[in-house]
């Protein structure tokens, strides 16, 4: 069977219907600037829905539609986490039973919300690795038990559930718009609003979003047939599917008119930016679309007078993500650069470099571990757009410094060395002020006492910043006197406790 925007439309607005008897109110529709455009971009708020997520919407719509016709009988679903939830919600509330499939990757907040929204009316099995595995078992009990699976969004009622985004978009007379960004997974919430905001302005541009490393549906769109990925990339775990669904794919063939996809670091960069601009943290998919009409705009002169919209899906992440995510932000910030650099293996090359080329640079991270004894290898970290870039590298080959622009690789942060080269070492904590110039301060304090052979900083957005650091020395009786002329500097500083010390030095000569 096939299926069209038209059967999705003569089926919203029952679907909204059923909603408003339990969520009257419709979800916000947020105007935000952001830079570079003129309009304002207004942001469907399904992250602070009943379940932190839109996918309420579609679950309870077909149960509730189970339920007026009659049948009685549990339901089973599979789900990576988001109509999980909606399905235990909407099990609870419409007095029905659920047993719900989650691959046990799923994160542990999303499992949590499953149990708490659906109380005593849910049962959970955490099944295989990915969600098509958890899927497999799902459909397995259904056809052992007679249980009614709910599909996360390849069913005509799970769509136009998803669809009623689109009608209180139209209905909030924010429009119409030019443009809308639409992130796509299994394609229902793709496929749904698409159908409502097409039929409601018809010169609008439809453009799903996609991850990357989960693009199905666009592989399905360009082969013109439904295609199954062999794996996905499971950054962004509420899109992480390998199959559009085929209905979804029928009616996202006629409505979109193209389909993008967007890197983990544009999407961390658009959570930065949902930051910077609400104070609130959406989770990957969550922020996909806000990311594709980031991508978007920056190619398209007209996206700076165009009124666009998308949809922030979702929130429901782990808290112990949020350290990964927002590194992996500050690291795809716009200007960010990582830079290797070839230098002599001698006190006081590296402050030389740090007041020549990178004198007027934000720096904001160094990552350095003595390996040799005649070359060093230091990674700098610094913001500079590409006019700066330029300007740092004339002046690197001036002074015959060979470099390496390494931002974005795995290895950016990695420091290696060797603590069997270092001399009379002495590990401290140096904590000094995030300002400009402090640290080059504090490099000329250091540079007629000791030789820096250790140094890991990284700015971490505070007023102050700590850095672990291994300075050697000729004799050992040279410590005092430096730490004398350090404390003149801008810099407090803590020598590590002896644990930490023979961590750090383990194959140091000598006791430690």
């Amino acid at each position: 069977m096939t299926m069209s925007a038209a059967r999705v439309l003569a089926e919203v607005q029952q679907a909204q219907t059923r909603l408003a008897r339990f969520v009257p109110a419709p979800t916000p529709f947020e105007a935000v600037s952001l830079p570079g455009l003129s309009l304002p971009v207004f942001l469907k708020r399904e992250d602070i829905s009943p379940v932190r997520s839109y996918k309420w919407r579609g679950a309870f719509n077909r149960m509730m539609h189970l339920a007026e016709s009659g049948d009685s009988r549990p339901v089973v679903t599979a789900s990576a986490g988001n109509h999980a939830q909606g399905v235990a919600w909407a099990a609870r509330m419409l007095g029905m039973r659920a047993n719900i499939y989650m691959p046990v990757s799923t994160p542990m907040v999303k499992q949590q919300a499953v149990r708490m929204h659906g109380g005593t009316n849910v049962h959970v099995e955490l099944v295989g690795d990915t969600y098509n595995q958890a899927a497999d078992a799902a459909h397995a009990q259904s056809e052992r038990t007679g249980e009614i699976y709910v599909p996360a969004f390849d069913n005509l009622h799970t769509i136009a559930g998803q669809a009623t985004m689109g009608t209180e978009i139209v209905a909030s007379n924010a429009g119409p718009f030019d443009v809308a960004f639409l992130q796509i997974g299994g394609g229902g919430m793709a496929a749904g609003v698409s159908s409502v905001l097409r039929a409601a302005y018809p010169g609008i541009r439809l453009i799903g979003v996609e991850g990357e490393g989960q693009a199905c549906m666009k592989a399905s769109l360009d082969a013109s047939r439904l295609v199954t990925l062999n794996q996905v990339d499971g950054f962004c775990d509420g899109t992480a599917v390998t199959r559009p669904g085929d209905l979804c794919f029928d009616v996202c063939r006629e409505t979109l008119d193209d389909v993008i996809t967007v890197s983990n670091g544009d999407i961390h960069s658009a959570m930065k930016m949902m930051w910077d601009t609400t104070r609130t943290i959406p989770e990957p998919s969550g922020a996909m679309g806000l990311a594709g009409l980031l991508q978007w705009s920056g190619l398209h002169p007209e996206a700076r007078d165009a009124r666009m919209m998308t949809v922030i899906s979702g929130a429901n992440m782990d808290f112990n993500k949020l350290r990964d995510l927002f590194s992996g932000a500050a690291e795809n910030t716009k200007g960010r650069r990582h830079m290797r650099l070839t230098i002599g293996e001698q006190n006081g090359s590296l402050v030389e470099l740090a007041e020549t080329c990178f004198s007027d640079v934000n720096i904001i991270g160094f990552q350095y571990g003595k390996v040799d004894h005649v070359n060093a290898w230091p990674v700098i970290v610094f913001d500079a757009d590409d006019a700066k870039m330029a300007s740092i590298t004339s002046c690197l080959k001036a002074t015959g410094v060979a470099y390496e622009d390494i931002t974005g690789a795995p290895d950016a942060n990695v420091i290696h060395y060797d603590a069997r080269l270092f001399s009379n070492p002495l590990v401290l904590q140096v904590s000094f002020p995030e300002r400009k110039g402090a640290l080059r301060e504090f490099m000329r304090a250091v540079r007629p006492h000791a030789n820096m052979c250790y140094f890991n900083y990284q700015y971490t957005g505070d007023v102050q910043s700590t850095a672990l650091m291994v300075f050697e020395f000729k004799s050992g009786d040279q410590h005092a006197p430096f730490l004398d002329a350090i404390r003149h500097s801008p810099v407090t500083f803590r020598p590590v406790d002896d644990r930490v010390r023979a961590r750090m030095l383990y194959n140091a000569p000598g006791p430690v």
